[in-house]
């Protein structure tokens, strides 16, 4: 006789991801008391439990009824890499099949968490967006900011955009995170290529709104990323432009040695060509840091958290057809 089993799918309520009031909003259609909410948000997000016995604040009863009508999950590891300088990356599994990318770069003193915001992007920039994906990410970062929550102080916490200028405002007065701005260019011709949402939002737009960033200071300056690409954006000219063009803005920029992938249709400025175009920067008044490239031998670098095999197919498809133009 032949058996045939099937898996029933899991139907139970998910509780990981839902904000204070969400948690609060599930716990009274449940006809519980309010205060429960507040103990669940404390397990879930401060302790980080996902298996309800462990929750002994709870009454007994409570616990094992909310085993059979809801859960606690976390993404599962597809894949994790480490690299020979420590940095980790690890490809994280959703409950869709979908994945999304993470690195962790340590150092002697402290360490940095490279989040990706959403699964894909829209904006086919030629080499490596949370506004894109605003209310989610905004719904996280409170969660993580929250002192009964992960408690990571929002100064610790930078949210890199490539200039989705609606938001930019809405970010700052809602969550008064650090600002980086993925900028790469100081001309609107090189920066449509670079990264076409500059053709919806151009130079000036962006770094108007870079300029009313409800949270920037001299203290707390937004960051410019500007990756450095040999005969692209690297000369000295290029370097006395940007610092024109962030005059009035409490700023500080990081110069990115490009990170290669297979496919990749640039190359990295050289180690004098950048020092150069730091000089110029630093000459000016604004902290230019070279960043050391990390995790370059397990494609965790800057720029590179985009699976190898997409990016070569993606790149390897420009190229043919820059071929067949010419």
């Amino acid at each position: 006789m032949n058996e045939m089993f099937f898996n029933e799918p899991d139907t139970r309520v998910e509780l990981c991801g839902l904000s204070r009031d969400e948690l609060a909003a599930e716990l009274v259609r449940m006809n519980e008391k309010p205060f429960r909410a507040k103990q669940l948000w404390h397990w879930i997000y401060h302790q980080g439990a996902t298996d309800f016995a462990e929750m002994t604040t709870l009454a007994k009863d409570f616990r094992a009824g909310l085993a059979k009508t809801h859960k606690v999950t976390r993404p599962g590891v597809a894949t994790e890499q480490t690299s020979e300088d420590g940095t980790r990356k690890w490809l994280f599994r959703l409950h869709d099949g979908k994945e999304v990318e993470t690195v962790y770069i340590p150092e002697s003193d402290r360490g940095a968490v490279c989040v990706s915001s959403q699964v894909g992007c829209t904006l086919t920039c030629s080499f490596c967006e949370p506004l894109f994906n605003y209310e989610n990410v905004a719904k996280a970062l409170k969660i993580v900011m929250d002192h009964e929550g992960i408690a990571l102080s929002k100064r610790r916490i930078t949210l890199s955009t490539s200039g989705i200028v609606p938001e930019i405002e809405r970010c700052g007065e809602e969550l008064g995170v650090n600002l980086a701005i993925s900028l790469h260019a100081v001309r609107d011709d090189l920066r449509d290529e670079l990264v076409p949402i500059n053709k919806k939002w151009p130079i000036h737009e962006l770094l108007e709104a870079c300029r009313n960033y409800p949270s920037s200071s001299n203290a707390r300056r937004i960051t410019f990323e500007y990756v450095m690409l040999a005969g692209i954006n690297d000369s000295d000219a290029e370097a006395h432009e940007l610092v024109r063009l962030v005059k009035g803005i409490p700023a500080k920029i990081n110069l990115i040695p490009f990170n290669p992938w297979p496919g990749a249709i640039y190359e990295c400025s050289s180690n004098n060509r950048i020092r150069k175009f730091a000089e110029i920067v630093n000459d000016a008044g604004y902290s230019s840091p070279v960043r050391t490239p990390r995790g370059r031998d397990i494609m965790a670098a800057c720029g590179q958290l985009k699976s190898a095999s997409e990016r070569a197919r993606k790149f390897s498809d420009k190229a043919e057809d820059k071929a067949i133009e010419a």
